[in-house]
Parts: C-alpha cells; sequence; structure tokens
C-alpha cells in the first residue's frame, strides 16, 4: 500500500537562522547603523553573495517578526529605514516597468501566432485590461492627481493590519 505524505513547510537553514539573528541583534537594535555583507558573510562562513536567497529570507523574516522595513544598500549591506513612502514609491515604479516590458513582450509574441483560440484570447484580453490598468494608475500624472485627492479628503491615519486584508 502507498501511503502519501504531505511534505511540511521547509524549516530555516541554520544560515538563515543565524542571518536572522544577526540582523535582529545588530541592526534592529540599532547597535549598527549598516550591517555590511562583509559582516553577515563572516556570521555563515560563506559569501553572502553566493547565499543571497538566504539573506532574502532572514531580511523578510526580520521585517515580519519586527515590523520594521530594512533597505538594502548596493555593494555595501542592510540599513533600517524609515522612508515608508520611498520604499512605495520604488514598489510602485517598479510595478509599471515589469507590467508594460511583459505586455509589450506578449503582444509581441501573440501578433505572430495564428494558432490562439477563443479561450485564450478572452484569458489575454482579461490580463491586458488589467495591466493596461496597472499601467494607467501607476503613470506620474495620474499619481499626481490621487494624491492632490487624498490630500484634499486627508485624515491622518496610519493604514492598520485590518488594511493588510485588504490585499490577502
Amino acid at each position: 500500500m502507498n501511503e502519501v505524505t504531505k511534505k511540511g513547510i521547509a524549516e530555516l537553514s541554520t544560515d538563515t537562522r543565524i542571518l536572522i539573528q544577526q540582523i535582529e541583534s545588530r541592526l534592529v537594535d540599532k547597535q549598527v547603523e549598516t550591517l555590511t555583507y562583509d559582516e553577515l558573510s563572516k556570521a555563515i562562513g560563506r559569501d553572502i553573495k553566493q547565499a543571497d536567497h538566504l539573506l532574502r529570507t532572514a531580511r523578510r523574516h526580520a521585517e515580519k517578526n519586527n515590523n520594521v522595513l530594512i533597505d538594502v544598500v548596493i555593494g555595501v549591506g542592510l540599513k533600517l529605514t524609515d522612508d515608508y513612502s520611498g520604499n512605495l514609491q520604488r514598489a510602485t515604479e517598479g510595478i509599471r516597468r515589469r507590467s508594460k516590458r511583459q505586455l509589450v513582450r506578449t503582444i509581441r509574441a501573440l501578433s505572430a501566432d495564428e494558432n490562439v483560440g477563443t479561450s485564450e484570447l478572452t484569458e489575454i484580453n482579461t490580463r491586458v485590461s488589467v495591466l493596461g490598468v496597472i499601467n494607467e494608475f501607476t503613470r506620474p500624472k495620474t499619481i499626481k492627481k490621487i494624491r492632490e485627492k487624498v490630500q484634499a479628503n486627508s485624515s491622518k491615519e496610519i493604514p492598520t493590519a485590518e488594511t493588510l486584508q485588504l490585499f490577502g
């Protein structure tokens, strides 16, 4: 009889745990302003550039566990930041670039494919519409208009955990 066993969520590696501990004890507890890649490499005994996936995981865990925002300083290391609007601005610009690039790539390939069925075209048009809305709402002019509306109707409420539930 073949029994199928479900695999559990993978445990964090030892190196990831060490990185989380380093980030929390040195950076979050504000012992240092910037936690360098060299320091992180020494902590795990190997070049962090070859284990960047571990650092991404450790950073996400530290941010979530401590309700902080940690920025990457390119070529240097990690630092704590309170540039919340800048972080969201970079994310918005990245989403805009990526959605536009994927849209152009897909439409270019689609225009050369004569074997696309009706149901596939429906799905494509749905996704094109979604990406079009993302592109429109992340345009600098649109963001400026939205900012003006928000300022006119703004209360000084900080988004809460309930707000995050809206995003799944």
